[in-house]
């Protein structure tokens, strides 16, 4: 019997899932969101990652390049969800155990309702973008 490998995602470590079927873990920090620009594994394929939050987000963000699924691992959240104007399109409330996809190119902003533990399947190549609330 083999062993398989086992890791921790959390702020310091993500999984990349690669379009060829393999999966690698990635230590990360904050400077290396700063530079993802020239990271390999941010070019293709998937990262997924968990985050623990104590307050609302004061960021909009949104993926260009494919759909993003979050899935509520504790706690509660509403995701308000905007089009490319601003205007609204509809605010989801999930709990734990619940899910969103969020569309291509679709804002959203995570409003928390109680500290709040996130997993995110973020498409690649990362080219998230942001903007203030």
């Amino acid at each position: 019997m083999t062993s398989a490998p086992t890791f921790t995602l959390d702020r310091r470590t993500v999984l990349h899932l690669a379009p060829d079927q393999s999966a690698s873990t990635v230590p990360v920090d904050e400077n290396y969101w700063a530079h993802r620009q020239a990271a390999s594994e941010l070019r293709e394929g998937r990262i997924l990652s968990v985050f623990t939050y104590e307050a609302s987000w004061s960021w909009w963000e949104r993926h260009p390049v494919g759909f993003e699924f979050v899935l509520v691992l504790s706690g509660a959240v509403v995701f308000h969800l905007q089009d490319d104007d601003g205007s609204p399109r509809r605010s989801v409330a999930l709990g734990e155990g619940e899910g969103l996809l969020v569309g291509e190119g679709i804002w959203h902003q995570a409003g928390l309702t109680a500290p709040t533990t996130l997993l995110f399947v973020t498409p690649s190549p990362a080219l998230t973008q942001h903007r203030a609330v």
